[in-house]
């Protein structure tokens, strides 16, 4: 994975964009594997730390003994107010 510090140099707009996003909301959704590889969604907080994008969890807490098992993860913006999530095949009224 390139560090947030390669990705704001490669695609700053962009960059910006997703930073802001994260910084609007306190928690987010953290995506994990299982050990049979089926998905497991908890919340997370994440912080910008120097040049890396850093998420929060307690040691031995199931998303970090996922992560030490497989570190392939994925991290959603929380939608903050003002936001509405739109998904495939929802129409706007």
């Amino acid at each position: 994975m390139a560090p947030w510090e390669q990705f704001e140099s490669e695609a700053g707009e962009l960059a910006s964009a997703v930073k802001a996003r994260f910084q609007a909301a306190e928690t987010h959704v953290l995506a994990t594997l299982r050990k049979d590889g089926s998905p497991r969604v908890s919340g997370t907080e994440v912080d910008f730390k120097g040049s890396d994008l850093s998420f929060g969890s307690m040691l031995n807490a199931v998303k970090a003994l996922a992560l030490r098992r497989d570190g392939r993860c994925a991290i959603h913006a929380h939608p903050h107010q003002g936001v509405t999530p739109k998904s495939p095949g929802s129409r706007s009224r």
